[in-house]
């Protein structure tokens, strides 16, 4: 009987599958968690591109580790923290230093936290590393906002970024959990941004029309509003 019973489970197990975040939207979450930076306008070009060098040299190291060689992948992720290092080093630097590297600082680090978060194999710790990065990029336009580093319109824009990178990870995980690493789950993860890209639009365009009611300059109440609107934004993304 345990001889049949062994056979029997052999045989009906399913095929390895990588029970891993998904390529696609990992990519989608990174870059929107960078671009949620670049639209508020407080990076300068070379801070810009030593942050996306280092998280792009940290995502490639954590992919390439996983899909070849550790070595190689060793090597490549810690040649890529030195650099995100360096921009927010770089980020001091400049008229109202301490405002651009309170808003600098955190979008850097939370960018890098959500490619570790999405690194293959992360386990338990996937979601709450997500939620990390993707809160420190979210502070960020917070401080832009209330520094008023950045206007309404970089503040919305970037906000909703920030969500994006959030709702683009949570589909990297649950996509993997679900149906694992397989070619064929591009389709659902295309239709799920797209619908992600059509809410955020609407979020943006109710946020300039209530941008067009108010006074010029960023009032308390337009804040609040792109506090609100992105609150909506997350529970739609959500759901």
């Amino acid at each position: 009987m345990t001889g049949e019973t062994t056979a029997t489970t052999t045989a009906t197990s399913p095929v390895s599958v990588t029970y891993r975040p998904t390529l696609p939207s990992t990519v989608v979450a990174v870059v929107a968690a960078l671009t949620s930076l670049w639209a508020l306008g407080a990076a300068r070009d070379s801070t810009m591109l030593l942050g996306a060098a280092g998280v792009g040299l940290v995502t490639l190291g954590l992919w390439v580790g996983w899909r070849w060689t550790r070595a190689l992948g060793f090597v490549l992720g810690v040649l890529g923290i030195p650099l995100v290092a360096a921009a927010v080093v770089f980020a001091w630097t400049g008229v109202a230093r301490a405002t651009v590297f309170a808003t600098v600082a955190p979008a850097l680090v939370g960018a890098l936290l959500v490619t570790i978060a999405l690194a293959p194999g992360r386990g338990d710790s996937t979601r709450t590393l997500l939620k990390a990065g993707s809160g420190f990029v979210f502070l960020a336009v917070l401080v832009a906002g209330v520094t008023q580093l950045a206007d309404f319109d970089a503040l919305l824009l970037s906000g909703v970024a920030a969500v994006v990178a959030w709702d683009a990870g949570e589909t990297a995980v649950n996509v993997g959990e679900q149906l694992g690493q397989e070619p064929t789950t591009w389709p659902v993860e295309a239709a799920h941004l797209a619908g992600t890209l059509v809410v955020g639009a609407v979020t943006v365009a109710l946020g300039r029309v209530a941008q067009g009611l108010g006074t010029p300059g960023l009032p308390l109440t337009q804040f609040a509003f792109l506090l609100v609107a992105v609150v909506v934004l997350a529970a739609a993304l959500h759901e």
